[in-house]
């Protein structure tokens, strides 16, 4: 049902997480967006929902331990003495330990967090955060925010991601005004560009969908950060005619996924054609790298650069890589051509696509 806003950019109408039901997204790449972070405490909120007591209130505690997650705890709280239930005090000492065994006083510090500029707007309400600033040598800080949702996990996270010491955080308060927030921050993740849906043989036959479609992907989208560090093969080779592009696996639709008559359901040329092995020494000379063999689906494809990216963009590589490449590939393993070195084939591939075959 689109009856909320989206966790990434705030836009109307978007759909909520069929699961925790606390979070919304307005696409399928500002979801992508997101999951990294969500797929930690989706599940878990689910678990979540009801408090152990009346003065429990849900919170999210950022451990200090190396490799762990953020986690949902409850927290208790103690009733201000005049009954004002907007000055509880939530009891954080045992969060904020540095072991069980600490004892003595636990020095914090406490920031509200109004808004959120990635996300273009204020938060539904204020968001406290409360950190430990007493810590010893070589202790980590630890940090948990009461009363939240999964919505307010992504504002303290992305406040946490941009804060700088001195300066506060480019997504809220006085930091949010800075020439690093203004200049630095805000153009580089605030916004969308183009990017290119390549559609499976699953969603074109049982959903009707081109081969091709354009999308629009958020700037956080993690293909432009740690999940692009694999790109295609061929916009490799061909570079610096044509950008590196980068590719990621949409879910399934359950609609053609269950279709096991339909063998070649998950079939996808163009990831076929983007990830193809360029090495004749490797056995899978041809074929799409090893890496990718996996069912892939329908798959999004975006410019490493960052910058939009144009079905035309797409189609050439692909167009080139099955009229060209493909057919040379299938000429040398006939034999009709002497085989050519690794090098020799790139240089070759290349120069081909610079003087127009392509």
């Amino acid at each position: 049902m689109a009856d909320a806003h989206c966790t990434i950019r705030s836009a109307k109408q978007a759909r909520r997480c069929v699961r925790c039901k606390s979070t919304a997204y307005c696409s399928l790449e500002c979801q992508q967006t997101d999951w990294p972070l969500h797929s930690h405490l989706c599940k878990p909120f689910t678990k979540h929902l009801v408090p152990p007591s009346p003065n429990s209130r849900r919170a999210i505690l950022f451990p200090t331990r190396p490799g762990s997650h953020p986690t949902l705890i409850w927290v208790e709280i103690k009733r201000n003495e005049r009954g004002w239930e907007d000055h509880d005090r939530p009891l954080l000492d045992d969060m904020l330990k540095n072991s069980p065994n600490e004892t003595g006083y636990i020095g914090r510090g406490v920031t509200m967090i109004s808004g959120n500029t990635l996300r273009a707007g204020p938060n539904d309400h204020a968001i406290e955060l409360t950190y430990r600033d007493d810590v010893i040598d070589e202790s980590p800080f630890n940090q948990s925010v009461t009363n939240i949702t999964l919505v307010d996990v992504r504002n303290v996270v992305d406040y946490l991601a941009w804060y700088r010491e001195g300066i506060g955080s480019a997504t809220d308060g006085t930091g949010s005004d800075t020439h690093f927030a203004r200049n630095v921050v805000l153009p580089s993740q605030m916004g969308k560009v183009k990017g290119v849906r390549a559609n499976a043989r699953g969603d074109q036959v049982v959903r009707g969908l081109p081969l091709f479609q354009t999308v629009n992907v958020p700037r956080r989208h993690p293909l432009f950060y740690y999940e692009g560090d694999d790109p295609s093969s061929v916009t490799e080779c061909l570079a610096p005619a044509v950008r590196s592009v980068c590719a990621k696996k949409y879910a399934p639709d359950p609609a053609w996924k269950a279709k096991d008559a339909m063998s070649d359901r998950f079939d996808n040329p163009v990831m076929d054609a983007l990830y193809m092995d360029l090495n004749p020494n490797s056995p899978g000379w041809g074929l799409r790298m090893e890496e990718q063999k996996a069912d892939v689906g329908s798959v999004l494809v975006v410019a490493w650069d960052r910058g939009d990216l144009s079905i035309e963009d797409v189609e050439r590589i692909y167009r080139f890589s099955q009229d060209w490449i493909r057919p040379q590939i299938e000429g040398y393993i006939d034999g009709d051509t002497a085989m050519p070195s690794p090098e020799a084939f790139l240089k070759l591939t290349a120069e081909v696509f610079r003087e127009g075959v392509g």
